[in-house]
Protein backbone atom coordinates (compact mmCIF):
# COMPACT_ATOMS: atom_id res chain seq x y z
CA UNK A 1 0.00 0.00 0.00
CA UNK A 2 0.94 3.70 -0.72
CA UNK A 3 0.77 5.34 2.24
CA UNK A 4 1.12 9.56 1.21
CA UNK A 5 -0.07 12.51 2.93
CA UNK A 6 -0.92 16.08 1.06
CA UNK A 7 -1.56 19.43 2.16
CA UNK A 8 -2.55 21.32 -1.11
CA UNK A 9 -5.63 22.27 -2.96
CA UNK A 10 -8.57 20.32 -4.11
CA UNK A 11 -7.46 20.03 -7.96
CA UNK A 12 -3.73 17.99 -6.83
CA UNK A 13 -5.98 16.23 -4.34
CA UNK A 14 -8.71 14.97 -6.85
CA UNK A 15 -6.14 13.41 -9.60
CA UNK A 16 -3.75 12.14 -7.17
CA UNK A 17 -7.33 10.00 -6.45
CA UNK A 18 -7.91 9.11 -9.49
CA UNK A 19 -5.02 8.50 -10.75
CA UNK A 20 -4.54 5.69 -8.62
CA UNK A 21 -8.22 4.17 -8.76
CA UNK A 22 -7.69 3.98 -12.52
CA UNK A 23 -4.43 1.55 -11.82
CA UNK A 24 -6.11 0.11 -9.19
CA UNK A 25 -3.39 0.69 -6.65
CA UNK A 26 -4.52 0.04 -2.46
CA UNK A 27 -3.51 3.44 -0.91
CA UNK A 28 -3.81 5.96 1.82
CA UNK A 29 -3.72 9.33 1.38
CA UNK A 30 -4.41 11.46 4.69
CA UNK A 31 -4.97 15.25 3.66
CA UNK A 32 -4.16 18.23 6.20
CA UNK A 33 -5.77 21.99 5.45
CA UNK A 34 -2.60 23.75 7.01
CA UNK A 35 1.13 24.18 7.28
CA UNK A 36 1.16 23.46 10.91
CA UNK A 37 -0.70 20.29 10.96
CA UNK A 38 1.39 18.63 8.68
CA UNK A 39 4.72 19.99 10.38
CA UNK A 40 3.19 18.77 13.74
CA UNK A 41 3.54 15.53 12.59
CA UNK A 42 7.37 16.12 13.26
CA UNK A 43 9.33 12.97 12.26
CA UNK A 44 6.49 11.01 11.67
CA UNK A 45 6.77 12.55 8.05
CA UNK A 46 9.43 9.61 7.53
CA UNK A 47 7.66 6.75 7.63
CA UNK A 48 5.07 8.41 4.34
CA UNK A 49 6.00 7.02 0.74
CA UNK A 50 5.68 10.73 -0.55
CA UNK A 51 4.67 14.47 1.14
CA UNK A 52 2.66 16.25 -1.00
CA UNK A 53 2.76 20.42 -0.22
CA UNK A 54 1.70 23.79 -1.48
CA UNK A 55 4.01 26.38 -0.86
CA UNK A 56 1.74 29.28 -2.07
CA UNK A 57 0.66 29.84 1.16
CA UNK A 58 -0.93 33.21 2.85
CA UNK A 59 -0.62 31.26 6.37
CA UNK A 60 3.45 30.77 6.63
CA UNK A 61 5.99 31.17 4.61
CA UNK A 62 6.02 28.27 2.40
CA UNK A 63 9.70 27.65 1.67
CA UNK A 64 9.98 27.74 5.00
CA UNK A 65 7.96 25.30 6.14
CA UNK A 66 8.93 22.92 3.40
CA UNK A 67 12.73 23.15 4.27
CA UNK A 68 11.73 22.21 7.93
CA UNK A 69 9.30 18.87 6.89
CA UNK A 70 12.24 18.45 4.47
CA UNK A 71 14.75 17.84 7.84
CA UNK A 72 11.98 15.93 8.77
CA UNK A 73 11.98 13.63 5.93
CA UNK A 74 15.23 13.25 4.59
CA UNK A 75 14.21 10.34 2.97
CA UNK A 76 10.83 10.37 1.75
CA UNK A 77 10.08 11.52 -1.88
CA UNK A 78 8.86 15.06 -1.50
CA UNK A 79 6.72 17.36 -3.95
CA UNK A 80 6.05 20.58 -3.70
CA UNK A 81 3.20 22.11 -5.81
CA UNK A 82 3.69 26.00 -6.32
CA UNK A 83 1.89 29.01 -8.95
CA UNK A 84 5.63 30.49 -10.17
CA UNK A 85 8.58 29.51 -11.48
CA UNK A 86 10.56 31.26 -8.53
CA UNK A 87 8.61 28.75 -6.46
CA UNK A 88 10.20 25.42 -8.85
CA UNK A 89 13.23 26.73 -8.32
CA UNK A 90 13.35 27.37 -4.27
CA UNK A 91 12.05 24.01 -4.10
CA UNK A 92 15.05 22.53 -5.78
CA UNK A 93 17.22 24.49 -3.65
CA UNK A 94 15.31 22.80 -0.89
CA UNK A 95 16.04 19.43 -2.03
CA UNK A 96 12.29 18.46 -3.26
CA UNK A 97 12.38 16.14 -5.99
CA UNK A 98 9.77 17.08 -7.54
CA UNK A 99 8.15 20.67 -8.43
CA UNK A 100 4.86 21.30 -10.20
CA UNK A 101 3.28 24.07 -11.72
CA UNK A 102 -0.42 25.27 -11.25
CA UNK A 103 -2.24 26.16 -14.11
CA UNK A 104 0.03 25.00 -16.50
CA UNK A 105 -0.79 22.46 -19.55
CA UNK A 106 0.55 19.54 -18.47
CA UNK A 107 0.19 19.99 -14.88
CA UNK A 108 -2.22 16.63 -14.67
CA UNK A 109 0.37 15.00 -16.74
CA UNK A 110 3.15 16.32 -14.36
CA UNK A 111 1.00 14.83 -11.36
CA UNK A 112 0.84 11.62 -13.50
CA UNK A 113 4.34 11.37 -14.12
CA UNK A 114 5.17 11.92 -10.52
CA UNK A 115 2.90 9.52 -9.30
CA UNK A 116 4.17 6.49 -11.47
CA UNK A 117 8.09 7.55 -9.85
CA UNK A 118 6.52 6.91 -6.49
CA UNK A 119 5.24 3.74 -7.69
CA UNK A 120 8.28 2.53 -8.89
CA UNK A 121 10.32 3.83 -5.89
CA UNK A 122 7.64 1.04 -3.67
CA UNK A 123 6.70 -0.66 -6.62
CA UNK A 124 7.70 -4.51 -4.59
CA UNK A 125 5.09 -5.67 -2.06
CA UNK A 126 2.26 -3.48 -3.72
CA UNK A 127 -1.15 -4.77 -3.32
CA UNK A 128 -3.28 -4.79 -6.68
CA UNK A 129 -7.22 -5.05 -6.72
CA UNK A 130 -7.73 -7.84 -9.00
CA UNK A 131 -11.14 -9.46 -10.07
CA UNK A 132 -9.85 -12.63 -8.03
CA UNK A 133 -9.16 -10.51 -4.82
CA UNK A 134 -7.21 -8.11 -3.38
CA UNK A 135 -3.60 -9.44 -3.55
CA UNK A 136 0.00 -8.41 -2.28
CA UNK A 137 2.26 -9.02 -5.41
CA UNK A 138 5.97 -8.56 -5.68
CA UNK A 139 6.82 -7.62 -9.04
CA UNK A 140 10.04 -9.60 -9.45
CA UNK A 141 7.33 -12.41 -9.72
CA UNK A 142 5.20 -11.38 -12.72
CA UNK A 143 6.34 -13.07 -15.39
CA UNK A 144 4.40 -11.22 -18.13
CA UNK A 145 1.37 -9.30 -18.88
CA UNK A 146 -1.14 -9.59 -21.49
CA UNK A 147 -3.53 -7.24 -22.74
CA UNK A 148 -6.87 -8.42 -23.85
CA UNK A 149 -9.49 -6.55 -24.79
CA UNK A 150 -9.94 -4.15 -21.58
CA UNK A 151 -8.33 -6.31 -19.32
CA UNK A 152 -5.04 -7.54 -18.46
CA UNK A 153 -4.12 -10.80 -17.67
CA UNK A 154 -1.29 -11.00 -14.95
CA UNK A 155 0.93 -14.32 -14.98
CA UNK A 156 3.17 -14.36 -12.06
CA UNK A 157 5.00 -17.05 -10.29
CA UNK A 158 3.49 -17.62 -6.66
CA UNK A 159 5.16 -20.27 -4.02
CA UNK A 160 6.78 -22.24 -6.93
CA UNK A 161 3.62 -22.52 -9.15
CA UNK A 162 2.37 -20.67 -11.84
CA UNK A 163 -0.69 -18.44 -11.42
CA UNK A 164 -2.92 -15.75 -13.32
CA UNK A 165 -4.93 -13.00 -12.09
CA UNK A 166 -7.05 -10.31 -13.76
CA UNK A 167 -7.57 -6.78 -13.92
CA UNK A 168 -9.25 -3.92 -15.76
CA UNK A 169 -6.43 -1.64 -17.22
CA UNK A 170 -4.31 -0.11 -20.13
CA UNK A 171 -0.94 -1.90 -20.81
CA UNK A 172 0.42 1.62 -21.55
CA UNK A 173 -0.33 3.13 -17.92
CA UNK A 174 0.99 -0.33 -16.49
CA UNK A 175 4.45 0.13 -17.96
CA UNK A 176 5.08 3.38 -16.73
CA UNK A 177 4.63 1.79 -13.30
CA UNK A 178 6.96 -1.06 -13.85
CA UNK A 179 10.97 -0.96 -14.21
CA UNK A 180 12.06 -0.11 -17.56
CA UNK A 181 15.24 -2.02 -16.80
CA UNK A 182 13.60 -4.95 -16.08
CA UNK A 183 10.19 -5.36 -18.51
CA UNK A 184 10.04 -5.19 -21.88
CA UNK A 185 7.28 -4.47 -24.10
CA UNK A 186 7.89 -7.46 -26.83
CA UNK A 187 4.50 -6.00 -28.49
CA UNK A 188 1.47 -4.12 -28.49
CA UNK A 189 -0.03 -6.76 -26.14
CA UNK A 190 2.74 -7.82 -23.83
CA UNK A 191 5.14 -6.64 -21.60
CA UNK A 192 7.64 -9.17 -20.19
CA UNK A 193 9.71 -9.46 -17.17
CA UNK A 194 13.42 -9.95 -18.59
CA UNK A 195 14.22 -11.90 -15.77
CA UNK A 196 12.04 -15.29 -17.12
CA UNK A 197 13.10 -14.36 -21.22
CA UNK A 198 16.06 -17.55 -21.88
CA UNK A 199 16.21 -16.89 -25.59
CA UNK A 200 15.10 -14.55 -28.23
CA UNK A 201 14.58 -16.15 -31.91
CA UNK A 202 13.29 -14.28 -34.96
CA UNK A 203 10.04 -12.56 -33.85
CA UNK A 204 9.33 -15.02 -30.80
CA UNK A 205 10.74 -14.72 -27.43
CA UNK A 206 11.18 -18.04 -25.30
CA UNK A 207 10.49 -17.94 -21.75
CA UNK A 208 11.96 -20.31 -18.91
CA UNK A 209 8.94 -22.36 -18.82
CA UNK A 210 9.57 -23.07 -22.68
CA UNK A 211 6.19 -20.58 -23.82
CA UNK A 212 6.46 -18.42 -26.80
CA UNK A 213 5.42 -15.22 -26.97
CA UNK A 214 5.30 -13.56 -30.52
CA UNK A 215 7.79 -9.85 -30.63
CA UNK A 216 6.30 -7.29 -32.89
CA UNK A 217 8.95 -7.01 -35.90
CA UNK A 218 9.00 -3.16 -35.64
CA UNK A 219 10.01 -3.84 -31.72
CA UNK A 220 12.31 -6.62 -32.96
CA UNK A 221 15.83 -4.95 -32.76
CA UNK A 222 14.52 -2.91 -29.63
CA UNK A 223 13.92 -5.66 -27.48
CA UNK A 224 16.82 -7.83 -28.91
CA UNK A 225 19.14 -4.99 -27.81
CA UNK A 226 17.38 -4.64 -24.27
CA UNK A 227 17.52 -8.10 -23.57
CA UNK A 228 21.59 -8.44 -24.32
CA UNK A 229 22.14 -5.30 -22.51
Amino acid sequence: MLHMVICADNILFHIIRDYLHSLCIEYKLERYESDSQLMDLGFALQYYDAIFLDIDTEETDGINVGQRIREYSSQTFFVLETSCIHGILDGYKIGADRCLLKNHVLFMDSVKETLDQIIKNKSIGLCYTFLEGKTMLDVRNIIYIESNLHKLNYYIIENNQYRAYTLYGKLNEIERNLPSEEFIRIHQSYLVNKSYMEKIERYQVQLVNGQRLPISKNRFMDVRGKYFQ
